[in-house]
């Protein structure tokens, strides 16, 4: 409990380090084994381009994939409560005879 009070996964203890939070984790680990501010790593170039991406995609879940998963548990919530069915299955039937 002390080492990951708020019980959530992933988490990593590096010695007398630990932390949660799945970008975090990711950026600390090349940072801290994949080598300094200016070298060079293929996990996480010195090039800001590069990085710029690589950030960019560390950060996918937290806008795009997060909003997306929001959206569909909300108007599941709400369907339910409307009596209807389920509308994740109702969207991708909708969707697959779409390209038919």
């Amino acid at each position: 409990m002390q080492l990951n009070p708020q019980h959530n996964m992933p988490f990593l203890v590096d010695g007398d380090f630990s932390m949660n939070e799945c970008r975090a984790i990711a950026t600390y680990l090349v940072r801290r084994y994949g080598g300094g501010e200016g070298d060079d790593h293929p996990l996480y170039p010195s090039d800001a381009r590069l990085r710029a991406r690589v950030d960019q995609r560390l950060s996918f879940d937290g806008s795009e994939f997060y909003k997306a998963f929001m959206d569909v548990t909300v108007r599941e919530r709400e369907r339910e409560r409307e009596g209807g069915g389920c509308v994740v299955q109702h969207d991708i039937k909708k969707k697959n005879t779409s390209f038919q």
